[in-house]
């Protein structure tokens, strides 16, 4: 077997697992993912013949919302084994040897079922056929194509994959065909922000105290308003900004050795200098893009 400890070592996520409940937002997809997954993992005698779940699934939608946690998620509420394959990996680590690397996996993941693969930033691999693709992404392709087809034969196997993509209107049709669920994640909505806002101001902490917030439900409820167009991780980048400020006023005054506790509160001013200091990563050409994408898939 190609590589196998190499592999392993680089591709199997051993860090602890997310559940579906450490995920803001995204209620009605993760309800989606649980029944269309984790119930039939749980429960394999009650999910035969049409009920029997999908062997391949592909998340897409705008970067920075939660494609890869969700994935994790799925993964750590299935108990499963999880292989974490980029493209960006196979590109700098595996050219030339990248269809060894895909065998191997999925052979690893076979002798370790249950199994999640998780094939990141998968447009990279099935980017719709050009004459003019290196010989090495048509042969990464036709691996993974027929390694796909395998599982769709079998019945009694537990292994799952699940790709990603930020631009599901460039991917191959025939790999498309083999993932037959599909789930566009959205940006986070008002509540979805609102909560994204809560749960990081929370990590705001030092040691032994939590970092006060002086702002009332209704300054946050505005802030989360104004947050409009933010995906996920925006939405935290702009929380930590907010969160530098009473440390900037800290040793604007020269007060490098004062005391946490001499730290004033974060307040919505700071947020409003955070506005100025941020900006949301999608844009809406993008989405302009990517939403007409929802009806071909």
């Amino acid at each position: 077997m190609y590589q196998a400890e190499k592999v392993l070592d680089e591709v199997v996520d051993r860090r602890a697992g997310t559940s579906f409940k450490q995920i803001a937002g995204l209620e009605g997809t993760k309800q989606v993912l649980q029944e269309a997954l984790v119930f039939p993992s749980l429960r394999p005698d009650l999910f035969k013949g049409i009920r029997a779940p999908p062997r391949g699934v592909l998340l897409f939608g705008p970067p920075g919302n939660g494609k890869t946690l969700l994935a994790k998620a799925v993964a750590s509420e299935m108990n499963c084994t999880f292989f974490h394959l980029s493209t960006s990996l196979i590109r700098q680590k595996y050219v030339g040897d990248s269809e060894k690397v895909v065998r191997t996996v999925f052979t690893l993941a076979e002798h370790m079922q249950p199994s999640v693969i998780f094939f990141d930033e998968v447009d990279g691999i099935f980017l719709a056929r050009r004459e003019n693709d290196a010989s090495w992404v048509r042969s990464l392709q036709s691996e993974l194509l027929t390694r796909m087809d395998g599982l769709e034969t079998n019945h009694d196997g537990r292994l799952l994959v699940i790709a990603a993509t930020n631009r599901p209107q460039e991917l191959d049709e025939a790999a498309i065909r083999r993932f037959t669920r599909r789930f566009y994640i959205p940006l986070p909505d008002m509540e979805a922000r609102l909560e994204i806002m809560n749960r990081s101001l929370q990590k705001a902490e030092v040691v032994g105290q939590d970092l006060e917030v002086d702002l009332k439900e209704t300054n946050l409820q505005q802030v989360a308003e104004k947050m409009e167009g933010y995906t996920g991780s925006d939405v935290t980048v702009l929380c930590k900004e907010a969160a530098m400020g009473p440390i900037r006023d800290l040793f604007a005054r020269g007060s490098e050795q004062a005391l946490r506790e001499e730290a004033r509160a974060i307040t919505a001013c700071d947020f409003e200098y955070a506005f100025k200091r941020t900006r949301p990563s999608v844009s809406k050409k993008f989405l302009q893009v990517i939403i007409p994408s929802l009806r071909k898939l």
